[in-house]
């Protein structure tokens, strides 16, 4: 049996050497000039060799565990990887997430709107292959509806003197205005306003409110004419407010231009329209006097005779070629418009944009989702 005094006195210098193990292993001898061996220290201790060797499973053990904690995902040493939040965590995402969405919502209801589009453009396109019909004598708003880009035969007489003119329009390089004249219908029922066509600024004389088309245009009173019932859309936001007064027209407005040249009195009613200006007409017919101005009121006219005009707007048709155009135009007559259907179908160019950037936004969200931002 060793003693545990013997034993620690032996293994002193080796605990010296393994408590500093910067030291060489020359120190030893330098220091006490003395051969100390390890293995005799061991011997004099009475200690065995294999009370310091490791088991080959201990050893395997310990390299597991250090693998583990360095590389697990609970690791959180020096140089671990920062924990990744979930992306619902993050505005951003959030809103990155809803434009693929939102954007392909749009994409399938400009799909909607181009079928709906297309069926609109080949029912007008069959009402306008129709033979032209006469224009009834009563115009309601339900029979004008049913005419919609339906050709209809118009004849009566024109009156210039109450004209006016639509535009600034361009027309092959030149630049001109829209003539609308008031229509008087030979069968009766009122007015109506028709749209010439295109007239070169050359051929307009004076400037606002007193313009006026030279004599080549006006000599035409009475005709017989082949018009069309367009559909009218309003202005968009850059389109400046229309101003009578002024004789400044900008966009189409059968209300207002049958107004403005009906005088005081206001356009003359559809069919089943109440007459505001007839009602009050009648409330003036009195023994002692306003019958002239109530009889004026019954017949469609105004306080000063003019005309009353119902606010329904007829293109009317040219059918003839570029060449019968241009020389129109040289002798200052207006053009009308081509029978043709004249409707922007831009949804399918629309869908595809709208697609697009649901696809794009698609990738986008599942590249940064997947990077963890």
């Amino acid at each position: 049996m060793c003693s545990s005094r013997a034993v620690i006195s032996s293994l002193r210098p080796a605990q010296e050497l393994l408590v500093s193990p910067k030291r060489t292993l020359v120190w030893p001898y330098q220091q006490h000039h003395a051969h100390i061996s390890f293995g005799s220290a061991l011997q004099r201790g009475c200690i065995s060799r294999r009370s310091f060797a490791t088991s080959p499973r201990r050893q395997g053990s310990r390299s597991a565990e250090q693998y583990e904690e360095l590389y697990s995902s609970n690791y959180h040493g020096q140089g671990a990887k920062p924990e990744r939040p979930a992306w619902y965590k993050s505005p951003a995402m959030v809103v990155l997430a809803i434009i693929p969405v939102f954007t392909g919502f749009l994409g399938v209801w400009q799909l909607r709107r181009l079928k709906w589009k297309v069926e609109l453009i080949e029912e007008l396109e069959d009402k306008l292959k129709k033979q032209p019909v006469n224009l009834p004598k009563d115009l309601s708003l339900e029979l004008l509806e049913s005419l919609t880009f339906r050709l209809v035969n118009i004849s009566g007489t024109f009156d210039y003197s109450r004209a006016i003119f639509l535009g600034p329009r361009v027309r092959e390089g030149q630049v001109g205005c829209n003539i609308i004249v008031p229509f008087a219908r030979s069968g009766g029922g009122g007015e109506v306003l028709v749209n010439r066509g295109f007239v070169s600024d050359r051929d307009i004389e004076g400037k606002g409110i007193s313009r006026r088309l030279k004599d080549a245009a006006t000599r035409e009173t009475k005709a017989t004419i082949t018009a069309m019932y367009p559909r009218i859309y309003p202005p968009n936001f850059f389109t400046p407010e229309n101003d009578g007064q002024k004789g400044a027209w900008y966009h189409g407005d059968p209300k207002a231009m049958a107004d403005w040249m009906s005088g005081p009195a206001g356009a003359l009613p559809l069919a089943g329209q109440a007459d505001t200006f007839a009602a009050e007409s009648e409330d003036l017919y009195t023994p002692s006097g306003g019958v002239t101005e109530s009889v004026k009121g019954l017949l469609g006219l105004g306080p000063k005779g003019e005309s009353r005009v119902l606010p329904a707007l007829f293109d009317e048709i040219f059918t003839g070629d570029a060449t019968q155009a241009g020389l129109r135009l040289m002798q200052g007559l207006p053009v009308g418009r081509a029978p043709s259907i004249e409707l922007r179908n831009q949804h399918a160019v629309y869908a595809g944009t709208w697609f697009s950037l649901s696809a794009a936004t698609t990738i986008m969200f599942a590249v940064l989702a997947r990077r963890g931002r």
